[in-house]
């Protein structure tokens, strides 16, 4: 590339002059377009009809025990979810092949110019130009409006990486950096939409055609999956925020919507299976990972076995109604805790690990009836009316709370985070999770590593002026619980 030249008087631009310059490149590009179209049309008359069919590269790897699937699926997961991928593009990661897919892109596929926003927009250019004093080579053009527009331009033509920065008011877009090639947008692009998320993805003639990935705007991953003719494809993920994961083959539509459809656990290996609707369940049995290929180079996708046992239903509780199988145990929480006779003297039942668990896991679920917090609430606490209840994360003026007749477990195991005893030193945390069966609800973070068979404690949090006497009387004498596996960290034989 030759050296930038800055044309200070020719540069000044307006929107009509913009405009004839691109209607003649379009005359003239849509003339040889139809040339080869018409040449293409007669060569294929001799062709398969089915070469440009998608061909699925799927990939099976030799069988592997279930721990080694969710291990694979874990890493997987995880190298997707970083935006910036420690400092590694997509393309580096190991055993991952990213790109646009080989099919060609359909002529009724809406193409995504984002820049023709600014069309009508005054600006400067200052880089180099060609005889006909079209945009050539390296530029850069700000427009009045505070829009920025750089690149590598051919003859008037878009060619290169280019980055786009606009606030403009029409503008769909915030920012966008991809490659362009004979002006239209074909390879990787990254785009932060105008709510502040992102689209990584891989486009084709402007068209969003291949893999891709979609972050909310703390850069957290939403979506995940192949797209065609500029919606998903195949098999794609969605990554529910504070929940778990729902993957499958979406429709037509692109939507996870269908009766193969599956919610993994954070857990990964627990799942439900079944119809659901754009991402939320209608109906579903448990079942757990069988094995996982590889489709597309760069999608992992999941197989399990058949289903079994009873249907579960979507079940959002209301001031009047909690579940219709309040015994109909969650296939997630039966692998990670289990309910006995607490050792804390004077309590009752308490929850404990059914397996070693590490910090920041997940270990159980509150759900219950939703009520609205009483205006007394906080002088009320220590009444034995409200020892059931907690925050509902979807009302800040509203508590969920557990029926007097769901105390006692032979009445109620469907969800079990109202087991957990009390301790100043607790081993877990209150939390939320969105739920594929209760939606969003309070639930019990762990904190700490706990060991199997190791009793689960959170932290009840009353105010000392308005609690129960035996919280007062424990906080006095300084009768802490510990959990055994912080014994050592806190001295305790």
């Amino acid at each position: 590339m030759g050296s930038t030249t800055i044309y200070p008087m020719s540069s000044i631009g307006s929107p009509l002059d913009l405009r004839i310059r691109r209607e003649a490149r379009k005359s003239k590009a849509f003339l040889q377009s139809a040339k080869l179209s018409r040449f293409d049309s007669e060569r294929n008359k001799f062709s398969d009809p089915m070469a440009t069919t998608v061909v699925e590269n799927k990939v099976v790897a030799p069988s592997k025990s279930e721990a080694e699937n969710v291990e694979d699926l874990a890493c997987w997961l995880k190298s997707m979810s970083s935006f910036n991928s420690c400092g590694r593009t997509i393309e580096q990661l190991e055993g991952i092949k990213v790109g646009a897919l080989p099919s060609a892109v359909s002529k009724e596929a809406e193409r995504f110019d984002p820049m023709s926003v600014v069309d009508d927009e005054f600006y400067t250019y200052k880089g180099g130009k060609d005889a006909n004093q079209e945009c050539n080579g390296n530029g850069v053009l700000e427009y009045d409006d505070g829009t920025y527009l750089s690149g590598t331009w051919s003859h008037g033509r878009r060619e290169g990486l280019f980055k786009f920065d606009t606030s403009h008011t029409k503008s769909s877009i915030n920012y966008l950096e991809g490659v362009y090639k004979n002006d239209e947008l074909c390879g990787k692009a990254r785009i932060q939409l105008r709510d502040e998320s992102w689209i990584e993805g891989y486009f084709k003639d402007s068209v969003l055609h291949g893999f891709c990935r979609y972050f909310d705007k703390d850069k957290h991953l939403t979506f995940v999956g192949m797209h065609r003719n500029g919606k998903p494809f195949g098999t794609c993920w969605k990554l529910i925020k504070d929940g778990g994961y729902v993957v499958g083959r979406v429709n037509e539509d692109g939507d996870l919507t269908g009766s193969d459809i599956a919610y993994m656990f954070p857990n990964i290996e627990t799942a439900f299976v079944g119809k659901f609707d754009k991402g939320v369940l209608i109906e579903a049995q448990v079942s757990s990972l069988s094995e996982v290929i590889l489709d597309y180079g760069c999608i992992k996708v999941p197989k399990f076995l058949d289903t079994n046992g009873p249907i579960y239903y979507r079940e959002l509780s209301t001031s009047d109604f909690v579940t219709r199988f309040p015994l109909l145990k969650d296939p997630y929480e039966e692998k990670m805790v289990f309910v006995k006779q607490s050792l804390v003297e004077g309590a009752q039942e308490g929850l404990f690990a059914g397996q070693a668990v590490k910090a920041n896991t997940i270990v159980a679920f509150y759900n219950g009836i939703r009520r609205k917090k009483n205006a007394n609430s906080k002088e009320t606490w220590q009444n034995e009316a409200n020892a059931y209840k907690i925050f509902d994360p979807n009302n800040k003026e509203g508590v969920v709370d557990i029926l007097e007749k769901y105390h006692p477990y032979s009445n109620y195991c469907a969800s079990l985070a109202h087991k957990t005893n009390h301790s100043f030193i607790p081993n877990c945390e209150f939390s939320e999770f969105n739920h594929p069966r209760w939606g969003l609800v309070p639930c019990i973070q762990a904190m700490h590593d706990i060991a199997e068979g190791e009793e689960i404690f959170v932290w009840y949090g009353y105010d000392l002026d308005y609690c129960p006497d035996w919280y007062l009387l424990a906080w006095e004498l300084g009768n802490f619980t510990v959990p055994d596996s912080m014994k050592t960290e806190y001295g305790v034989g």
